[in-house]
């Protein structure tokens, strides 16, 4: 998939070299055929790999560099001991000439000189592939799911996109850690059985031999690492999903004494991800430790069958097994890297398979470029759910520029649909949407996004200023700011605070009264100038007084831009010069508010 992203001066390709892909180019590069055949977690970790190969074949070509000059260092260091017990001048180098102790001290200082600075590159490498690994793939989702059409977007669940974002998506850097971390002991794992080999070929095979033994015999832990791990990433997005929908029923809990009871129902997501957890961490543990104590007691059968077959070169003897000791350390590593990796697995397949169910469903664009709305038409449309009976049925209707319309009905009449159609969120099963006589469909979203405006019935603020929250990320000027703010005649309130409209609104606008929120989202969707403003229930949680404040901002805008609403307020529908009332038999039906509520249209 492609990154939603350009590539930015952040972006990890400047500190790679061709030299060094071939590597992991061959590792992560698999073939049609072989990525439709590789499980889900393998083939979904493998498309993030791809992308920092490179950077993961720098660390392998790091830890070679690192594994010779340690290799170097640990025989250098058997042959000096040995020569000082034997009141030696000379030593041999491995695979070269004999040099005096002094040159070879020398040699020795400067392998591990090479292997500090390598391991420096190595830990900036690993820490870059980290953060880099998981910036990525967060911005990757979140930018998939604001660009996914609304069918997708409007079917997640309550805390699952907080969940991907914070739990699964950090398993991603962490599984790069793993990898690089593996391939780093892997790497001088190689190179130090070379040098085995070199020094003592019969006791470099038998490491090989008992490493492919200890292997198999740590396998069992490795299988129940990734079975357990399957059942924490499906009871952790439980426990998020939960935890988010409770939480923000904490003022009804607390209102009804259900406090304990709620927190029953959290206990068993909790107590399920616990079961998970322990019994995944004790199978990593256990690995590790089987594989050390295994190991060692191959080294000891190794040093036996060395000295059995009759070797006298003590310095080589000694080297061997240092060299093998070293070997088997850093399989141990690698060991309960892979475990860790292979835990990680399940949250990365299931994090990319929810990323690539948002970007294979993007919202739809047109590409016809309009300048004003004029009239909306509802012409034949039909909308069902699904294979549900249809929440519209036949629909023919048109909003004149600059009506002020009203829309009515009892709770699953289809009033949020009818919204959610005008807006271009969902498409009509049949008919058709028309803006100035331009299928909607066919409409540029930009222009559209432009021309339409929508405050919702929970009016929420960011936390941060007034002219932040009106701006929302667009480019407007204060002179923008200041008309909409008295166009939803919510200027004085704001001047008459301390900042005007530098002023905080406090965290998620709590410094701000009910009202007030409600008059800043609408000063919000007017400071674009819009020609069609869509309110959903905008006073329906407000006293009269906040009522009022909004009628008089309403009120203002009456023949100057196409306002429909949702409401159920009778001072709101005084404002309207038609009501459509939704019966919840798929109909809309067309009323004036005098023969509806017996008032009289201003």
């Amino acid at each position: 998939m492609v990154n939603p992203w350009p590539p930015t001066d952040r972006d990890p390709a400047w500190m790679l070299h061709r030299p060094s892909a071939w590597f992991t180019d061959a590792m992560t590069s698999p073939s049609a055929a072989e990525e439709q055949s590789a499980p889900g977690g393998r083939r979904s970790f493998l498309e993030i790999v791809r992308r920092y190969r490179r950077m993961l074949a720098l660390q392998t070509t790091l830890a070679l560099v690192a594994g010779l000059a340690e290799a170097f260092v640990l025989v250098m260091v058997t042959r000096l001991a040995l020569a000082a017990a034997e009141d030696a001048d000379r030593v041999a180098i491995p695979a070269g000439p004999e040099v005096s102790l002094t040159m070879a001290a020398a040699a020795s200082i400067a392998a591990i000189a090479v292997k500090t600075v390598v391991g420096v590159a190595s830990a900036h490498t690993v820490a870059r592939l980290f953060a880099s690994g998981l910036t990525y793939i967060r911005r990757r989702l979140v930018a998939a799911f604001f660009r996914a059409d609304w069918e997708t977007i409007s079917s997640e669940k309550l805390g699952d996109l907080q969940t991907l974002v914070t739990g699964h998506a950090q398993r991603v850097g962490q599984a790069l850690l793993h990898l690089s971390g593996l391939m780093l002991s892997a790497g001088r794992i190689i190179v130090i059985l070379g040098a085995a080999v070199v020094v003592s070929p019969i006791a470099a095979a038998l490491a090989i031999l008992f490493g492919g033994l200890v292997a198999l015999a740590v396998s069992p832990f490795t299988r129940a690492t990734k079975r357990y791990a399957e059942r924490l990433k499906d009871t952790m997005r439980l426990v998020g999903v939960r935890t988010t929908e409770t939480t923000r029923l904490a003022v009804e809990a607390r209102a009804f004494g259900v406090e304990d009871h709620v927190l029953g129902d959290l206990d068993t997501a909790y107590f399920d991800a616990e079961d998970s957890i322990r019994r995944g961490r004790l199978a990593t543990q256990l690995g590790p430790q089987v594989y050390q104590n295994l190991a060692l007691l191959l080294i000891v059968i190794g040093a036996a069958t060395v000295a059995s077959l009759g070797s006298t070169d003590v310095a080589d003897i000694g080297a061997t097994l240092l060299l093998l000791l070293r070997s088997f350390t850093y399989a141990q590593g690698a060991q309960a890297q892979y475990q860790s990796l292979v835990q990680a697995l399940p949250f990365i397949d299931d994090l990319m398979r929810r990323t690539h169910e948002l970007e294979d469903n993007p919202a739809r664009t047109g590409s016809v470029e309009i300048d004003h709305v004029g009239d909306v038409v509802l012409d034949g449309v039909t909308f069902a759910y699904g294979d549900a009976e249809p929440v519209l049925r036949d629909v023919h209707l048109t909003i004149g520029k600059g009506e002020t319309v009203g829309v009515i009905g009892p709770s699953g009449a289809g009033k949020s649909t009818l919204i959610q159609l005008i807006l271009g969120l969902r498409r009509p099963t049949r008919g058709r949407l028309l803006f100035g006589g331009v299928d909607l469909d066919e409409v540029s979203r930009a222009d559209l996004r432009r021309l339409v405006a929508y405050v919702p019935q929970e009016p929420r603020l960011m936390s941060t200023t007034v002219a932040e929250n009106l701006r929302f990320f667009r480019r407007l000027t204060d002179g923008d700011l200041r008309e909409a703010a008295e166009r939803a005649n919510i200027l004085d309130d704001v001047l008459s605070r301390d900042g005007g409209f530098e002023a905080s609104v406090g965290p998620a606008g709590a410094e701000v009264s009910g009202g007030q929120r409600q008059r800043l989202t609408i000063a919000r969707a007017l400071a674009a100038r819009p020609e069609v403003l869509i309110l959903d229930e905008p006073t329906s949680s407000l006293d009269d007084e906040a009522d009022r404040a909004i009628q008089a901002g309403l009120g203002s805008l009456h023949g100057e831009i196409t306002v429909i609403v949702i409401t159920h307020r009778a001072s709101t529908l005084q404002m309207c010069d038609r009501v459509l009332r939704l019966d919840g038999d798929g109909t809309v039906r067309e009323d004036h508010p005098a023969v509806e509520l017996g008032i009289e249209p201003q």
